[in-house]
C-alpha cells in the first residue's frame, strides 16, 4: 500500500478507518488528538507563522547568494472580506 500526499478519497479514508478498528491506540490517538490540537490560540499561530517564515527565509537567502532581487508583496480581500496575501520573489541572474 502507498500512502502519498494529502488524498481525502474514499479509499484513503477506508484505510485510516481500517487500521483505526485494528490498533486500539491509533483510534484513540486520531479520535481524541484531532479534537486537542486545533492551534487556534493566537500564541502557537504566531510560532507556527515565525518557524515558517524563518525556514522559507533561511532558504531564499540560501538561494539568493548577494545577488540582486526585488519583492511585490500585494494584498487583497476576497467576497467574504479575508484578507489574502501573496508574495513575488524576483532574483535577477
Amino acid at each position: 500500500m502507498l500512502f502519498h500526499g494529502h488524498d481525502e478519497s474514499s479509499t484513503n479514508r477506508e484505510m485510516i478507518d481500517w487500521y483505526k478498528y485494528k490498533v486500539e491506540t491509533i483510534k484513540d490517538a486520531y479520535d481524541k488528538g484531532l479534537k486537542n490540537c486545533q492551534m487556534l490560540a493566537p500564541s502557537i499561530q504566531k510560532d507556527l507563522t515565525k518557524a515558517c517564515a524563518e525556514e522559507v527565509t533561511a532558504v531564499i537567502m540560501d538561494e539568493i547568494h548577494g545577488r540582486s532581487f526585488s519583492v511585490l508583496v500585494d494584498e487583497s480581500r476576497d467576497v467574504s472580506i479575508k484578507v489574502q496575501m501573496a508574495m513575488v520573489l524576483r532574483v535577477c541572474e
